[in-house]
């Protein structure tokens, strides 16, 4: 993927300075070449950033446009650019395979505690609720972005290694965060009824608003321990 990338990147930014002096080339071939670049994010969210990476390069290309060998030299350095952030990526990769899903998992903790603890500010009476729920959809657009990524790596991951024990691991943890966010999603309340139901009974709303602030607490922390390497306490 990073390699197509930088092959189109390049190759964008060279097309649209080699055609722009010619109009009547320009415009139908460009026109062709974001309608194909666009099309190409309906293979998944790797291709969509593809995707983005060309259609970026050309909104570029069209704002610094070079001449003469100029042109080829701008656009040897992008792919050069391109092939050096590939090795590092490469090289890290290979040095520590597993790090990038560990900070995905860690970022999907982090968002899923943030989500409870929006759902554990429901519980207050004199909420904001529109508000609230408002924040709560960001929030399941940004979860639902990480876990496709996860999704994807780990399966890639079982399938190159052959299940291992430390990457089964990670997908059981990626599976009981998707059943927690579920499970939240699955049941909701009308918050205003309930305050006037157990208006004398406080006592049981907060321990509903306690128990999703504590597991919120609870999974904030694990997402801070797993990016600094930090031992799990139980």
């Amino acid at each position: 993927g990073l390699l197509v990338a930088a092959v189109i990147v390049a190759g964008s930014t060279l097309m649209v300075n080699l055609l722009y002096d010619f109009k009547w080339l320009f415009y139908p071939l460009v026109t062709l070449l974001v309608f194909f670049l666009s099309m190409l994010s309906v293979f998944g969210q790797r291709a969509t950033m593809i995707s983005f990476s060309g259609l970026l390069a050309i909104a570029l290309g069209t704002g610094h446009l070079h001449s003469g060998a100029e042109m080829f030299t701008n656009a040897l350095l992008m792919f050069g650019g391109g092939l050096f952030y590939m090795l590092l990526s490469v090289t890290f990769n290979i040095l520590s395979p597993y790090r990038y899903t560990e900070l995905q998992i860690a970022d999907c903790l982090r968002l899923t505690s943030k989500y409870l603890k929006l759902r554990g500010d429901l519980w207050t009476a004199s909420a904001n609720r529109d508000e609230i729920t408002k924040k709560q959809l960001d929030l399941q657009v940004e979860i639902n972005t990480i876990h496709d990524n996860l999704r994807e790596v780990l399966m890639r991951n079982r399938s190159n290694a052959g299940g291992s024990t430390r990457n089964r691991r990670m997908l059981l943890a990626f599976i009981s965060l998707v059943e927690i966010l579920e499970l939240a999603l699955s049941t909701s309340f009308d918050h205003t009824t309930l305050h006037q139901k157990f208006d004398g009974h406080s006592e049981i709303l907060n321990t509903y608003q306690n128990l999703a602030y504590n597991m919120a607490a609870r999974l904030k922390k694990m997402s801070r321990d797993i990016i600094v390497k930090r031992k799990l306490n139980t």
